[in-house]
C-alpha cells in the first residue's frame, strides 16, 4: 500500500487507466443513441404522412390568417407547432387546431 502511496500522481493515473478501459463501451451507448437520432430524423425527412401533416398545419396557419401579411406563409417555425394547441375552436371549447388537423389527416386515405 505504501508503495501505491509513493507512485507520483496514483490517483490521476487511475482515472486515467479507467477512463481508457471503459470508453468504448460509454461510446458504443452514445453512438447507438446517435443513430437512432439519425434514423428518426431521416424517417421525418422521408415522410409522405408527416409532410402531408406539416401542409395542412401551413394551409390552416395561412386561412386562419387570411388577409394579415402572416396569411401567405410559404413554411413556419417549429415553434408555431407548439401554437396550434393553443388556438380553440369556436363551436367545440375542448378542441384545439391539433383536432382539426388530426381530422383532415384521418379523412386522406394512405
Amino acid at each position: 500500500m505504501l508503495s501505491l502511496i509513493a507512485i507520483p500522481r496514483f490517483q490521476l493515473r487511475l482515472k486515467v487507466w479507467d477512463f481508457g478501459n471503459s470508453f468504448q463501451e460509454k461510446f458504443d451507448h452514445i453512438a447507438n443513441d446517435v443513430k437512432g437520432v439519425s434514423r428518426g430524423c431521416d424517417c421525418l425527412l422521408t415522410s409522405m404522412r408527416m409532410r402531408h401533416l406539416l401542409g395542412v398545419a401551413l394551409h390552416a396557419g395561412n386561412f386562419l390568417n387570411g388577409g394579415t401579411p402572416r396569411g401567405r406563409a410559404d413554411g413556419f417555425s417549429m415553434d408555431a407547432l407548439l401554437q396550434l394547441r393553443t388556438v380553440k375552436a369556436t363551436q367545440a371549447a375542448d378542441q384545439t387546431l391539433v383536432h382539426f388537423i388530426t381530422m383532415q389527416m384521418e379523412k386522406r386515405p394512405t
